[in-house]
């Protein structure tokens, strides 16, 4: 799964690293980076973040969606519930997974995929 760009390829732990970065400049928090390649068909890498309120949520979403999309020609399927506390970002390689505390505590999607290497974002 590669995600073609004016620049070049921009995949996996790459892509997963600069959007880890965009998240942080954000002031979003508790970044994640899990490895899942080896287990799941659907993505190589998912980016887990916490954000205080849903409209931090969407600010971060915001951002990403612009930097990934007007300096890296890149577009993700977006999904969100209603009261935007959980996004996701599918950029095919990379799934970015944006979450107030309270969503986050609750799925704990991270334990769920802990089979494989998972790492905070620096």
């Amino acid at each position: 799964m590669n995600i073609i760009n004016l620049g070049g390829i921009l995949k996996g732990r790459e892509l997963a690293s600069f959007i880890a970065k965009i998240i942080k400049d954000k002031k979003g928090r508790d970044i994640q980076i899990v490895n899942i390649k080896n287990i799941a068909v659907f993505t190589d890498y998912f980016v887990v973040s916490t954000v205080e309120v849903a409209e931090h949520g969407e600010a971060v979403m915001d951002e990403i969606w612009k930097k990934l999309k007007f300096e890296n020609n890149l577009i993700p399927f977006v999904e969100q519930d209603k009261t935007s506390e959980w996004i996701v970002l599918d950029y095919g390689d990379v799934m970015v997974h944006i979450m107030t505390e309270e969503k986050r505590e609750f799925y704990r999607i991270e334990e769920l995929w802990s089979n494989e290497d998972k790492s905070a974002a620096k």
